[in-house]
Order: C-alpha cells, then structure tokens, then sequence
C-alpha cells in the first residue's frame, strides 16, 4: 500500500505533536527522598546559597509535598533601575533559558508593577514574572544545572529584591497544550483538503 502525500504530511504532524505533547509533559512521578535529599546538598553548595540560605530550608518543605504535577512560580522583583540592570537580567536570561526549555519550562507571563492594591510584603515591587514549571524535579535540575550557577550572579547583580512563591494550577485560563493541539489539527485538516 503506497502512502499518499497528505497521509505522510498528517502522519508527520502527528509525530511532531507526540513529541511536544511527551516533552512538555506535567503528570511525573513526585521527588522521592533519596532525590530529594540529593538536590538539597547541591543547593546548600550553588551560588545561591550565601545569597538566601532560606532557599534550601524552604525548597525542603517543597519538597515532601511533591505531587508531581507541573506548577507555576509566582516572582515578584525589585529590579534596579538602568541599562547596566537590564544587560545583566539579559545575560542571565541568555544563561539558563536553554536549561529551562529542555525541560519544557518557559516564563508565561512577564509585566511591570502597576501599583499595590492589598497588603505590604511586596511594595517596592517593579515586575512580576509567572514561569511554568513541567515539575519540581525539573525545577530543581535546573537550579542545580551548570548554567544557573553561572549565572545567578548577573541575575542578583540586576535586582534589589526577590519574592518568589510555587504554585500548582486549578484553573489555567490559557492551557497550552490543548491550544498547541488545536492549531496542529487545523493544519492537518488543511493539508488534507488540499492535497488528496
């Protein structure tokens, strides 16, 4: 049986989409302790230790209550005004992005401050970033991969301050890989129409 130009074209889209749908993943098996207790060690020795030691005090409670499942950091920054700030936050980004879109993670939202509404715990606040994690295993690789450590220096070197909450999504009002789902089935419909 000889293939026709839109079963090959369609077959390959849903190969690509396998693929994206495998790496973006979001449903892993939670940290076990072992795990757990390997990463803490590398992140009370990284970079960003002297800086926050709360980190690994925190991450720890994080951690006993992995589910799993993909989350969302919450970063709330006071960045330091100016050119010099900005290069840094750049060369950060530049660092330890590929890290993270290896392990289908990527900011998903980035804006300024407008203003504070309620309460006082981040005034002074100049940006908020919201950055989807596949899991608390990725995470934590990337925290302890090479290019972090190389870089949290630019990223401190741009900043005054850092808030930084986890958390796991209810309700997600833009759920990615239904959309990306959606898009690659319009063009498999479109292909197949076009070419019979």
């Amino acid at each position: 049986m000889t293939l026709s130009a839109r079963q090959i074209a369609v077959g390959a889209l849903a190969l690509v989409y396998g693929l994206f749908f495998v790496w973006f993943g979001g449903n892993g098996k939670p940290v076990s302790v072992e795990e757990g207790a390997r990463y803490l060690a590398a992140i009370r020795t990284s970079p960003s230790a002297p800086l926050h030691p709360e980190i690994a005090i925190n991450l720890a409670k994080i951690i006993a209550a992995d589910d799993g499942n993909t989350f969302i950091m919450v970063n709330m920054e006071t960045q330091i005004p100016g050119a010099e700030a900005r290069a840094e936050a750049m060369a950060y980004a530049k660092m330890v992005l590929p890290a993270m879109v290896r392990r289908a993670s990527f900011p998903v939202y980035i804006g300024p401050v407008r203003g504070t509404v309620i309460g006082s715990k981040t005034e002074g606040a100049t940006s908020v970033a919201l950055v989807r994690y596949r899991s608390l295993r990725d995470f934590l690789e990337i925290f302890t991969d090479p290019a972090m450590h190389k870089g949290v220096g630019h990223k401190f070197a741009g900043l005054k301050g850092a808030e930084s909450i986890s958390s796991t999504p209810i309700l997600l009002a833009t759920p990615i890989r239904p959309l990306v789902g959606l898009v690659f089935l319009l063009i498999g419909l479109l292909i197949w129409r076009k070419n019979p």
